[in-house]
């Protein structure tokens, strides 16, 4: 006997979280099979109702980093809160503004743009003024502040992810001293993992609002009498015996 139960996830953004998914909950017991629709952050887990429950799903979802709750329930889940629909913007801007600090500081102090960006220009030793070093540190933390719970997470369950090794190359390059480096890269990190987030974001309200306009009542007529009635359009189906238009002016199809 199998069940399909459907959850709505947050944090599924991309096929980085489809593959922590299969991972954490693929390789469940009693899970068959999952099924995911990225774009409506859905997750469709074909498993043995007598073996799993929807709970321990939800537990495994969560070990994972992200929060699921039963798709029916979506609705009832409270509204996003500031923080959760600026907070990755916000940190990204932060992070952006932190290393222009940090670079302008440093060709200032220095009076060289070149010591600014190439860390003194292939010299043995350079030495980074501490403003520039604390406001990389700052930029730094801000573009990773969603990435390191995730890095953290992959490190417990020792299968590396996009989110560890890049942590891991940003502390090795601030372990040998390329501060402008590793806050570049955190910063840019930053800003990719939003404009992804962001795209995801706008497709999943285009569909949705697509989804609102789409007919909920069919009108079908038998071929024998021409008699047209209504139906909700979901129960209309290709096997039946009749012909079916939409309300709105399209064309008639199969019903």
């Amino acid at each position: 006997m199998t069940e399909q139960i459907a959850f709505k996830v947050y944090g599924l953004d991309c096929a980085e979280e489809v593959a922590i998914l299969k991972k954490e909950v693929g390789t469940m017991a009693a899970v068959l099979a999952l099924d995911f629709d990225v774009l409506n952050a859905k997750m469709a887990v074909t498993c043995d109702p007598e073996k799993i429950t929807a709970d321990t799903i939800i537990a495994a979802v969560a070990a994972a980093g992200m929060k699921a709750v039963p798709w029916e329930q979506r609705t009832q889940q409270q509204p996003d809160s500031f923080w959760q629909r600026r907070g990755r913007s916000i940190m990204a801007c932060a992070s952006a503004a932190l290393l222009a600090g940090g670079f302008f500081a440093h060709w200032f102090l220095h009076g060289s743009i070149v010591d600014a960006y190439a860390a003194g220009n292939g010299k043995e030793e350079h030495i980074f003024p501490w403003i520039s070093i604390l406001l990389y540190i700052g930029s730094i933390v801000t573009g990773a502040w969603f990435v390191i719970p995730k890095a953290v997470l992959s490190a417990r369950r020792l299968r590396p992810d996009m989110n560890f090794l890049m942590t891991v190359a940003v502390i090795g390059a601030a372990v040998i001293g390329e501060w402008f480096e590793a806050a570049t890269v955190t910063m840019l990190f930053a800003f990719s993992l939003l404009l992804e987030h962001w795209s995801v974001g706008r497709a999943s309200r285009a569909i949705s609002a697509l989804t609102d306009h789409a007919h909920t009542i069919a009108l079908y007529v038998l071929p024998n009498d021409g008699h047209i009635f209504k139906k909700p359009a979901e129960q209309v189906t290709c096997a039946a015996p009749h012909f079916v238009r939409p309300r709105g002016k399209m064309p008639p199809v199969c019903g």
